[in-house]
């Protein structure tokens, strides 16, 4: 039976913010109560005066006393009237109003709460009060109405500016344009210098006269100018117009290889975009080109200040604490660009040897630093109702140092905040980061519209720390545990999308380092893009421990962008559990569930569990393991798959292409109850992922998600009440289970309706805009009001219609009256054993009404008609335990009616049984009029070839239009297109799967001598047109003991002492998968396994050198290096006697590098040509040209 994890999460916590939260405090429609009965110990106005008393909230009528004018005069008072001890909250209330600063506000220990009170800051009933670093320009000059000046104070410098809430940008060229526009590419790396200097192309850079305040902003790609991890502002110390080269004044944080991402800013010659401006910081001159004219209607304001606010104790013995802030806006901060190092561990709001302070209810905008940033001793923060937006570094971050056994960030809670438009000016940035964090619960946060991550968690990694000190103590194996701070945090209903638009090698939600026991639950993680290179949606990367992530909707996962979207989920690391997650609507994904080993002394990727999950139309495969090996997964079972075109693959797993490829492997040891069905949601192409009440998923344990819980809460602060509806969830005062109510006679039910609006807001739906209509009153009526009466037995559809505003969506709900359980179904994977081989039944039950369940609340027995031979335990687990053969019963007890049900199965104990098969056509190759025999082979268990005279098999085509197959296993080609041909054999009660995936294409018209060969089961063409060939493949690999690609080539012969080459170019693969290829090959004969060369190039334009020196045996690799597309590589292969030449022209020296020599014999006739293969189903594609084989001395 399979297990169950639960995860959890800090209720009463959320309990007290929802409350907190459901009537803020400056809610319009109650502001005038709230401020008639509002009493504040101090006021602050803008119409007041810091020689006041600062105790009314307004000035009395003769003016003479009122309240302060600054936030600094009553802090003063605050801290005054606490000194001696409270007895009472002390509050502070701000009213309407911009609040001008030119230095931090500073809470230190002195403005602590204490005595068991708070102090608290907070907004008036009603208004809405702005803390601002900013300081407004209104003293405008132009010359030519287009560009404006404004003089400065000299001393004033800053990175960033706003206008009308806008922000503006320092000149640059290329524009800012659309994330990831407004880039140049570095044309050459420079290897002397990579970080200090790069190439640019001829007018990429515009000809500056002087550069000596120009900066430049880069995505350090790496030696190969892929990746995108972090981006760093760097001032510029000189520009080579000539050569085309920039040099730096300090080092990017990786390597600046060729096609790294790059601009520059900083100089009055770029300024010729709206929103772009240059100071002239010598001359003291603002020049600001406004985005709308006129200048003087606009509010433009220059910030004075990067950090704003700030909650900082002396030491973590003496904390700043028991502080509130409420409703008061943090707006118009800088940020140092060029210092970004330090510029990490600030923020706009900032906060450090802190302890229970609160930041509720404030909107946090237009900064330049982080929003939040609670660095090093921080406990009991609560960051809750925040408006968190157009902000330079990440929204809020809590972190600590690395390496070191002191934990001090802990217990701390972030929820129900609005996080969007984050890495503004540090494009690296996330929503929402913890670093050497733990204990933490962050829930019902929206964040969208990040550059990397939406949630990012980091943590010491200390797998490469074994053997180093950390404090004067040694880290083994044995006690790395102590070193682990990031732990035990809680990620639920979080609504997440719209990440990684500007980044690679990246997730919505990602975590690196090791951090151990988190929970990401109850997650919406959807509609969001890889648009270069390749990302995931849940990414454990290095040395992930013990995660549990379950209870997550995953959907619309690269439903636009050029890059790779490789998989809902992909894990490195130990022990990490993926339960009951849906994984829905993404089918341009690569994959599902992936995995990978880690490099570097990261650590095993091992024991992790994935159980319980649906896929539907959720990527081109199923799972991709990436270094496969059989302890990558531990448990891999009940788990529910639909794809609409019927293909069910994997990608990259050793000996599984299929998924009953899989459910063979490691004899019979993954996803053996799990089922291939369409019949699991509600309404998946409506979004509706309730569980149908016949789903099938349901009998495997699978529970049905919440959705409508996953985001902001009610009653949000900043809900914009004009959002439109763009989603409903149908909820009721008892349990539902997805689309299904069960009702007991005259059982009544409340029916009610929460929305989400466009932009994630949660409402309540009135009755006026809602109704309700069953279409079988005598079972289950219902009223206007939502009330559902149970009448008879039977079924009834209850269908809940919703018309509000224009948007008009419909819902149906199943209402189920004595409902009993008719019958149950047993699963069971394996009928023949081996011995010493277990299996496990799985039980599920069906009820009269066609409901299936997971037979909550029955008893569940087993018996063995001989337990000499097979074992069965209270738990349905089989074990074989001597030959012959043995009935296993189950029997099913409904406790509620005393209805009893039984399942038997007989379970044959032999010494060996067919554990694998293989089929693949005599005749390669195919044209519409031609036929060919399926040649079928089988393995056993103990590895001996299966006898298959005794088998019977069954042969089926899924298009005779294209294949037909006849009863004796021959397959006639009847046109062009695809066809799936599936073989099944049973021997000994054991059934095998193999299947031929054919693509058939008309007769090619290739130049004389040149021919295609299909290897394996692949199939494919070519074509040539205009000296150029393009290849077409579905094959799956050129590696291991055989092959299976496509291969256009000559025979070629040649006599000992002359040489033999094959030259192309290779323009392009598509990217079918991260591993497909195309490449130059030359080869011993025709075999699938016969010896190889193939110098091959991926679509990331990584090159990988393949070979096999042994017919049949197995094949090694090498790498090659990395080519950059569009340009693609020139490559060849030459063979002197037995030895073949690997080499590559280098195009900048236009000369032949040589990469490597291998040593093999290939014999005297040779294939010679370009080998392709898609790592998919799906036909990749390759343009070759300059294709030329040659034969000479």
């Amino acid at each position: 039976m399979r297990n169950k994890w639960k995860t959890s999460m800090a209720l009463s916590v959320i309990m007290s913010i929802i409350v907190m939260l459901a009537a803020p405090a400056y809610a319009a429609q109650d502001a005038k109560q709230h401020a008639a009965a509002f009493r504040a110990n101090f006021y602050v106005s803008t119409s007041g005066s810091d020689e006041w008393s600062g105790t009314l909230a307004e000035p009395n009528t003769t003016t003479t006393d009122g309240p302060f004018r600054t936030l600094g005069r009553a802090q003063e008072a605050v801290r005054s009237s606490i000194a001696a001890g409270m007895s009472a909250d002390v509050v502070v209330a701000v009213r309407e109003g911009t609040y001008e600063i030119n230095e931090t506000l500073s809470m230190t220990e002195e403005d602590s709460g204490r005595d068991g009170h708070q102090v608290v800051y907070r907004n008036y009933p009603g208004e809405l009060p702005v803390l601002s670093a900013g300081k407004r320009l209104t003293d405008w000059t132009t010359e030519d109405g287009i560009v404006y000046e404004a003089k400065l104070d000299p001393s004033l410098s800053f990175d960033t500016m706003y206008e009308n809430g806008a922000r503006s940008i320092k000149a640059r060229y290329p524009n800012q344009g659309a994330p990831r526009e407004g880039y140049n590419h570095v044309s050459a790396y420079l290897k002397d210098t990579p970080k200090r200097a790069f190439a640019f192309a001829s007018g990429d850079i515009p000809l500056m006269k002087d550069v000596s305040e120009l900066e430049a902003v880069v995505w350090g790609g790496g030696p190969d100018g892929e990746w995108s991890w972090s981006r760093d502002t760097i001032g510029v110390d000189a520009v080579d117009f000539e050569k085309g080269t920039v040099t730096l004044k300090s080092d990017s944080t990786y390597e600046l290889g060729k096609g790294s991402r790059y601009f520059v800013q900083g100089n009055l010659q770029l300024l010729d975009a709206p929103g772009e401006f240059y100071v002239d910081q010598a001359g003291g001159t603002l020049y600001y080109r406004p985005y709308k004219l006129p200048i003087a209607n606009q509010t433009i304001v220059v910030p004075t200040l990067g950090r704003i606010l700030s909650f900082v104790g002396s030491s973590a013995e003496t904390p700043v604490q028991n502080l509130v802030w409420d409703g008061i806006s943090v707006e118009h901060g800088d940020a140092n660009t060029v210092q970004l190092g330090s510029d990490q561990e600030d923020g706009a709001v900032y906060l450090s040897n802190a302890k229970d302070i609160a930041i509720k209810n404030s909107r946090i905008e237009n900064v330049g630093l982080t929003g939040i940033q609670a660095s090093g001793y921080a406990q009991g923060i609560a960051v809750s109702g925040n408006e968190i937006g157009s902000i330079g570094n990440t929204g809020v971050r809590f972190n600590a140092p690395y390496a070191t056994r002191s934990y001090v960030n802990k217990n701390n809670t972030i929820v129900n905040n609005h996080i969007y438009s984050t890495g503004q000016i540090f494009g690296s940035a996330a929503g929402l980061e913890l670093a050497n964090s733990g204990d933490s619960t962050i829930a019902h946060n929206r964040i969208h519209d990040t550059p990397r991550n939406a949630i990012s968690l980091s943590a010491t990694p200390i797998n490469q720390s074994i053997g180093q000190q950390i404090e004067g103590t040694t880290v083994t194996e044995g006690n790395k545990l102590m070193f682990v701070q990031t732990k035990n945090n809680v990620f639920e209903y979080n609504d997440l999308s719209n990440a990684n638009t500007d980044s690679q090698d990246t997730g919505l939600f990602y975590s690196w380092g090791l951090a151990m026991n988190n929970t990401f639950s109850h997650n919406y993680v959807h509609d969001s893009n890889i648009y270069f290179s390749f990302g995931y949606a849940v990414y454990l990367d290095d040395e992930a421990y013990q995660f549990t992530v379950a209870d997550n909707l995953i959907t619309h996962q690269q439903d636009a962008g050029e890059g790779q979207m490789r998989g809902s989920f992909f894990v490195k690391g130990i022990g990490n559990k993926l339960v009951n997650n849906v994984l829905a609507n993404s089918p341009n994904a690569q994959s599902g569930f992936t995995t990978a080993q880690s490099c570097c002394s990261h650590g095993p990727t091992s024991g992790n569990d994935y159980v319980g999950n649906i896929f539907y139309n959720a990527g081109q495969s199923l799972y991709a393991h990436n270094g496969w090996a059989a302890d990558v997964v531990a448990n891999n079972d009940y788990n529910a798959f639909y794809q609409p075109n019927g293909k069910y693959i994997l990608n990259n797993t050793t000996g599984a292409v299929t998924l009953a490829d899989w459910q063979s492997v490691q004899n019979g040891a993954y996803d053996q109850h799990s089922v291939i069905t369409d019949r699991l949601f509600a309404n998946a192409a409506g979004e509706d992922f309730r569980l149908a009440y016949d789903s099938l998923a349901r009998g495997l344990g699978i529970h049905s998600l919440d959705v409508s819980q996953m985001g902001l809460l009610p009653g949000y602060p900043f809900a914009d009440a004009a959002d439109k509806l763009d989603r409903v969830y149908v909820q009721a005062n008892m349990e539902l289970s997805g689309d299904a109510l069960s009702l007991k006679d005259k059982q009544q039910a409340q029916l009610s309706v929460l929305g989400r609006t466009k932009n994630g807001y949660a409402i309540a739906v009135d009755h006026q805009h809602v109704s309700f209509k069953s279409d079988n009153a005598k079972v289950a009526g219902v009223n206007d009001l939502g009330v559902v009466r149970a009448g008879k037995a039977g079924k009834a559809k209850i269908t809940v219609t919703v018309n509000r505003d224009g948007f008009v969506s419909k819902q149906e709900l199943y209402v189920f009256v004595g409902d009993r359980l008719s019958d149950d179904v047993m699963q069971t994977p394996k009928q023949t054993l081996v011995l010493d081989e277990t299996t496990s039944l799985h039980l599920y039950g069906q009820t009269a009404l066609g409901q299936v369940m997971n037979l909550p609340g029955a008893s569940i027995s087993y018996r063995s008609s001989d337990e000499s031979v097979v074992k069965v335990d209270a738990a349905g687990n089989l074990k074989a335990a001597a030959l012959g053969s043995a009935t296993v019963t189950a029997t099913v007890k409904d406790k509620e009616t005393g209805a009893v049900f039984r399942k038997q199965a007989v379970i044959s104990v032999v010494t060996a049984k067919l554990n694998g098969l293989k089929a693949t056509l005599e005749h390669k190759g195919l044209h519409p009029g031609e036929s060919s025999p399926i040649r079928v082979t089988g393995t056993m268990s103990d590895d001996t070839d299966a006898d298959l005279t005794k088998a019977a098999f069954a042969y089926v085509s899924d298009n005779e239009k294209v294949a037909t197959v006849d009863a004796q296993g021959k397959v006639a080609i009847t046109g062009t297109g695809s066809a799936y041909v599936t073989v099944t054999a049973t021997l000994q009660n054991v059934t095998k799967t193999a299947r031929i995936y054919l693509v058939t294409f008309a007769q090619e018209q290739l130049p004389a001598s040149w021919k295609v060969a299909s290897f394996g089961n692949a199939s494919g063409t070519a074509s040539f047109l205009d000296g150029r060939y393009t290849v077409s493949s579905n094959g799956y690999d050129v590696w291991g003991k055989a092959d299976d690609f496509v291969y256009l080539y000559q025979n070629a012969h040649v006599e000992d002492g002359e040489e033999l080459s094959v030259t192309a170019h290779i323009e392009s693969v598509n990217n079918t998968n991260g591993n497909a290829s195309s490449g130059v090959m030359l080869r011993s004969g025709t075999g699938d396994g016969d010896k190889h060369v193939h110098f091959r190039l991926l679509p990331s334009g990584d090159a990988l050198i393949v070979y096999r020196t042994e017919t049949g045996g197995e094949s090694s690799y090498a790498y090659g290096l990395k080519f950059q597309y569009p340009e693609g590589g020139t490559i060849r292969l030459t063979k002197t006697d037995k030895v073949v030449t690997v080499s590559y022209l280098d195009t900048a020296k236009n000369e032949w590098v040589k990469l490597q020599d291998i040593a093999i014999d290939l014999g005297n006739d040779v294939l010679a040509g370009v080998g392709v293969f898609a790592q998919s189903d799906v036909l990749t594609e390759s343009k070759i040209s300059d294709l030329e084989v040659k034969v000479g001395k």
